[in-house]
């Protein structure tokens, strides 16, 4: 049945009073909310206002405000709130700490258009639509969001997302209301960001200034540890730190500080990971090594690429996502190591942290050499005093089968070995021979006394590198086994894995030299092997005297038995008596 043209005109007439007064009453919303926008000083006055404008025109049951996070199409949270659905999901942790894509092409261009979109959470699984904070989102019982663009000056600066747990209750209708009061909460939002891009600025200045007043008071690992997890925890978050020191060569690197509070500290194997020595050759280290700014670490690709460092499957299976690294220069640009950040999820760290890493770093450098320096003049004080302490222990020492125990027991202290042994060079022969040990470990082989006591060839590939050093030397079993020899296949099956050694002089010529056998490779440090050297200067002349007085026994001893004997008579034992 066909309506009437009255009733017809009557209809118009209802809908256009109906609409004149919509248009009145969002006229007037939009008068009032610029006002309240004004007054807006914290994101939770923000959120009030939201709340208060928006339920005017529909229901939700929260609401949040995304940012960029600084990865390309990323997002995450900037205000939340109090009332959200989700705040007992098992996750809820991650999804408002971590930084989260845009999955959906539409979805991008909608926000950049500052265009209004209904995401219907159902319908976008069935699809296999669902990113893996939407899926978080769905599981705690959302059916649908409200989403619209922030712009201001032209550029997105952020999300407006309304959440419902009932299906259609959000509708195209409220489109245009939705894009008008956000082109307000968007001015609100961009005066919120500044003021907190001001407020931290004021916080990065001060705690840098805090930092380079406490570098100068630094002696030791601890007071720096301290500093990292106080002060820099105040300009950005990581879970945990790590500072790496580089050999003297650059080509190897180990721990130089670890946090206690590191989450990898639960890892069955963490005490040898950390203190193993590593190449820097590794994809990870060499990268952030060849780079003058931070790097960041995608700790989750790493980990699961072949030949992963066992480090960084341990750091993945301790939860780690994502790490940034820098390294840490002396003043001449030489790398002395780097630290690490590391993050239990990925965007913690965006050019801005990054940033004020890079800012950061160029204090924690002037701290480890401090440091380093510190260290060095305390090694020099405990090296003295044993090389004093070993000089008195040695120099009452008559039996020369005692030498070397009392050695041993006092090199131990600071070494890390298991045998020693001191050899004689027989230079015109070509061969030197082991004259004192102290071999726990090797003694432990069935052909110990077979094997140790030969003579051996001078070019041997050990004790020609150790006579023509000026200094101590290291060396690798493995490698010297390369070279062949019986003794270094017996080493190897003794478990001695490195050796260091070092010439005896007298009168500034080599006519020994000393070794000392570890169990494990890296055993040595820098600072080690100048120890060893320095006491063989103590150890030189005590067995050159020892040589020199065996020497002159054997001589006299020769020349008594070379004596002919005389028989006494009968007149020279009277007077005898």
């Amino acid at each position: 049945m066909h309506r009437s043209k009255s009733a017809t005109r009557e209809t118009q007439r209802v809908a256009s009073a109906v609409s004149v007064e919509n248009d009145i009453e969002l006229t007037r919303l939009l008068l009032s909310l610029a006002m309240d926008i004004a007054r807006v000083k914290a994101k939770s006055d923000l959120m009030n206002l939201v709340k208060e404008r928006f339920s005017s025109f529909f229901s939700f049951s929260h609401c949040t405000i995304s940012v960029p996070s600084g990865r390309p199409q990323h997002y995450k949270a900037f205000m939340l709130d109090t009332n959200s659905l989700i705040k007992d999901h098992t996750q809820y942790q991650e999804l408002v700490t971590a930084d989260w894509p845009i999955g959906l092409d539409w979805m991008v261009t909608a926000i950049d258009k500052g265009e209004p979109f209904i995401c219907h959470l159902a319908k976008m699984k069935a699809a296999g639509e669902l990113t893996a904070n939407m899926q978080i989102v769905f599981d705690a019982g959302v059916a649908e969001t409200l989403n619209c663009g922030l712009i201001f000056e032209n550029e997105v600066i952020g999300v407006l997302s309304f959440f419902s747990k009932t299906p259609d209750n959000f509708q195209p209708s409220i489109f245009p209301v939705v894009r008008t009061i956000c082109s307000h909460i968007s001015l609100a939002v961009a005066n919120i960001m500044a003021r907190e891009e001001i407020e931290q600025k004021i916080r990065e200045r001060e705690a840098l200034l805090n930092i380079s007043d406490a570098i100068g008071r630094l002696k030791d690992r601890a007071g720096l540890l301290e500093l990292i997890n106080t002060q820099l925890k105040k300009l950005f978050r990581f879970t945990y730190s790590l500072v790496i020191r580089l050999s003297d060569d650059e080509q190897s690197c180990a721990a130089f500080l670890l946090d206690p509070d590191s989450t990898s500290r639960s890892h069955p194997d963490y005490e040898t990971i950390a203190s193993r020595w590593y190449s820097v050759n590794d994809g990870m280290i060499d990268r952030i090594l060849s780079s003058d700014v931070p790097v960041v670490i995608d700790i989750e690709k790493e980990a699961t690429a072949a030949n992963a460092p066992d480090y960084m499957i341990m750091q993945f299976n301790a939860g780690l996502r994502e790490c940034v690294g820098v390294t840490l220069r002396d003043n001449n640009r030489r790398p002395l190591g780097m630290i690490l950040f590391y993050a239990d999820g990925k965007g913690w760290f965006n050019t801005n942290v990054q940033n004020l890493i890079h800012a950061v770093s160029f204090h924690l450098a002037t701290a480890m050499v401090n440091i380093y320096h510190h260290e060095y003049i305390q090694a020099r004080e405990a090296e003295n005093e044993m090389l004093l302490s070993i000089s008195h222990s040695i120099a009452s020492i008559s039996d020369k089968s005692k030498l070397v125990p009392t050695i041993k027991k006092i090199l131990q202290t600071r070494l890390n070995f298991s045998d020693i042994a001191i050899v004689q060079y027989n230079v015109a022969k070509g061969v030197y021979k082991v004259i004192l040990e102290d071999c726990e470990k090797a003694n432990q082989h069935q052909d110990f006394e077979g094997i140790a006591f030969r003579e051996y060839p001078l070019q041997d590939g050990l004790h020609n590198r150790v006579m023509a050093s000026e200094s101590a030397v290291l060396l690798s079993v493995s490698e010297l086994q390369k070279v062949g020899g019986i003794h270094f296949d017996f080493l190897a099956e003794a478990g001695i894995k490195e050796i260091a050694g070092v010439r005896l002089l007298h009168n500034n010529e080599a006519f020994g030299g000393m070794t000392l056998l570890a169990e494990n490779v890296n055993s040595f440090s820098a600072a080690d092997m100048r120890l060893i050297e320095r006491f063989s200067y103590h150890l030189s002349g005590l067995v050159a005297n020892m040589l020199a007085n065996e020497a002159i026994q054997q001589r006299e001893k020769k020349k008594r038995s070379s004596y002919p004997s005389v028989p006494i008579s009968a007149g020279q034992e009277e007077l005898r008596h």
